[in-house]
């Protein structure tokens, strides 16, 4: 089954779960990154590394690291969220089309540590931003980028 709009990768949901992703170390050396990725990439429930883009050459120029990256708990409701700061892809490369930002964690051995974790394709409507040489910003919701 394909993924589409908004949504977290369930291996990453299991590599948390499991602890394979330390993520007050994630958190503490900037390892959280932000990737865009052209519209022609099929997200699937299957994919569990960012390994899986770079190779299918789907990742449009380079990942950008998610500053001020946080994890919080809400007692209220009981949600563990993750944060960042909005970020900006620089000079974006002219002729590609933006059809998603996924958000993953850096690991030193692309292929079994660079887990992925969120997939957005969907700001009301799908994606779909030709690059112009330009830079791209994406804001963040204000009540984080994603909660479990």
């Amino acid at each position: 089954m394909a993924m589409g709009g908004n949504e977290l990768y369930p291996y990453g949901k299991e590599a948390l779960l499991q602890k394979k992703i330390d993520v007050e170390d994630v958190v503490a050396t900037g390892n959280l990154m932000a990737a865009l990725v052209k519209s022609s990439y099929s997200p699937s429930y299957s994919h569990q590394f960012f390994k899986t883009i770079t190779d299918a050459s789907q990742q449009i120029d380079s990942s950008v690291a998610l500053a001020s990256s946080a994890v919080s708990v809400n007692t209220g409701t009981g949600a563990v969220t993750f944060d960042a700061v909005d970020v900006v892809f620089s000079s974006v490369t002219t002729g590609n089309t933006v059809g998603a930002i996924v958000v993953y964690v850096n690991g030193a051995s692309p292929g079994t540590d660079d887990y992925l974790l969120a997939l957005f394709s969907d700001d009301g409507s799908a994606i779909s931003l030709p690059t112009n040489g330009g830079d791209i910003t994406v804001s963040w919701n204000a009540s984080g980028l994603f909660a479990l």
